[in-house]
């Protein structure tokens, strides 16, 4: 760590959050992120944001912020954000590390929520709210995120139901994190890495705390690292994989994760044109019960679009 830096990071109080703010080439964006977290009500927190290679100014838009609680800090590029994420948390000094993508920004109030959230239930290990996506072209809200019901652990609908919790709506106890080794690097997690963090964390604690109330704006737009695609699709297993000895134990969840594979891959060969195969897994999800409503959807276009 750069002693300029190490110096900073020492002569400052350890706040209640550190908020992490992993980037690359984001200059015409991170001001809307670091706006939104220092107008919070909530003033105990820090601002750390890793610069993971950028070749624009970006660093000249953060610096632009003359409040000492942004600290920035530059590492050579890793290609995906779990790293710079990694490197954030080593470096914060709060209690709990709430995370936020350079191209999100948050909503009046959320470190309120979250702060109410951990004074009501001192032990939790993970909290999260919802969320919204949001068109970059017009700023309209496109699709607000919901829990599902949590009819067990929340290790288990995390495996069974897949995702449920938003990196830039997520808060995390920085012990937590560290114990369970943060955000893998590895290729073959990139755009997964989070799914597969909330997991290994909820196989060790279910003290999680949901917020049904949105405070995070996702921004959707042509850098979104998530898309469905045969890659991504290989890496969804291989989250999979790393939990077999449960799913292998439980029939029920087993059948659960088969059922959504088939309908991702179901989706996957709708938007390819296969609209036969598509047809199939969208009819064995059906049978399966995974979101019935929307494969019988899927199957309808399937054969409108094979008909003509």
């Amino acid at each position: 760590m750069p002693e300029q830096i190490k110096n900073n990071l020492d002569e400052r109080q350890a706040p209640l959050f550190s908020v992490v703010i992993p980037t690359f080439n984001r200059s015409g964006l991170i001001s809307k992120a670091i706006q939104s977290i220092l107008e919070q009500s909530v003033r105990e927190f820090e601002i750390i944001v890793v610069d993971n290679g950028s070749t624009d100014n970006t660093e000249d838009v953060v610096r632009s912020f003359k409040d000492p609680r942004i600290v920035y800090h530059r590492q050579k590029g890793t290609g995906t954000p779990a790293g710079p994420r990694n490197t954030g948390v080593r470096l914060a000094r709060g209690k709990y590390v709430s995370f936020l993508d350079s191209d999100d920004w948050w909503y009046p109030g959320k470190l309120q929520a979250v702060a109410q959230a951990v004074r009501e239930k001192p032990d939790s290990v993970l909290i999260c709210h919802s969320f919204d996506f949001v068109r970059e072209a017009d700023l309209i809200t496109v699709h607000k995120h919901s829990f599902p019901r949590i009819r067990s652990s929340y290790y288990e609908e995390l495996i069974a139901g897949g995702n449920f919790i938003g990196t830039s709506a997520c808060t995390v106890l920085r012990e937590t994190f560290l114990l369970n080794s943060g955000f893998c690097e590895e290729e073959g997690f990139v755009a997964v890495e989070d799914w597969d963090l909330w997991i290994r964390i909820a196989k060790s604690s279910n003290n999680f705390v949901l917020i049904d109330t949105s405070f995070t704006a996702i921004l959707v737009h042509g850098g979104n690292t998530f898309r469905i695609s045969e890659d991504l699709l290989r890496r969804l297993q291989n989250v999979i994989e790393r939990q077999g000895d449960f799913i292998n134990s439980r029939p029920d969840v087993r059948r659960k994760v088969e059922a959504r594979m088939e309908f991702l891959y179901a989706r996957l060969c709708h938007i390819g044109g296969e609209f036969s195969s598509a047809f199939m897994k969208y009819l064995r999800s059906c049978i399966s019960l995974y979101k019935p409503l929307d494969s019988i959807a899927g199957m309808a276009l399937c054969l409108v679009c094979y008909r003509y």
